[in-house]
């Protein structure tokens, strides 16, 4: 009898468990890295664009017919902030309108050891996402790295970078693509 009550037990136990496909993921922040993969997917493989390049002052500016954007935007993933340790590390401020409806949110980082200090989304009126900015920092003894993103769906991004590392010069860079 015993045999029977234990194997009931465990049968039960096994029945009470989620179905893992079933289970909703939980997204405590906005889905950077989800947004992005949308983006991409969206974008035609190669299509035409301006981009222009800044470092240390000297700028170039080209014009691309076949401008690969999935590569560039790949990188932009990493900007995402949903990571379970970071649950509690960011403040989250949202702007509504006088309907209510949603505007914006931003993203500040609690503590000053996180690299994205600032993560940034506003929605247009259309409930389309009109622009995301990014901050990234992180300064330690071998390297001071200062980071900005602000990408517009459709229209192209802007990128700044400061960079010192012991020995060399500082070294600043800015990339603007539009297409």
């Amino acid at each position: 009898m015993t045999r029977y009550a234990l194997f009931s037990i465990v049968l039960f136990l096994i029945s009470c468990q989620p179905d893992p496909n079933q289970v909703a993921k939980v997204v405590p922040f906005f889905d950077l890295e989800a947004f992005f993969q949308k983006e991409i997917s969206e974008m035609p493989a190669e299509q035409s664009a301006e981009k222009k390049i800044t470092l240390n002052g000297k700028t170039e500016t080209k014009k691309l017919a076949d401008w690969a954007a999935s590569q560039e935007l790949e990188g932009f993933k990493e900007f995402n902030i949903n990571r379970p340790a970071w649950h509690d590390q960011y403040q989250v401020d949202s702007l509504r309108n006088m309907e209510g409806t949603l505007e914006g949110i931003r993203y500040m980082a609690l503590d000053s050891s996180l690299r994205i200090r600032q993560l940034d989304i506003d929605w247009a009126p259309s409930g389309e996402i009109s622009e995301v900015r990014v901050e990234k920092f992180s300064k330690n003894m071998v390297v001071y790295f200062h980071q900005k993103l602000r990408y517009r769906p459709g229209k192209g991004y802007w990128l700044w970078r400061e960079q010192k590392v012991p020995f060399t010069k500082r070294s600043e860079l800015e990339v603007e693509v539009s297409y």
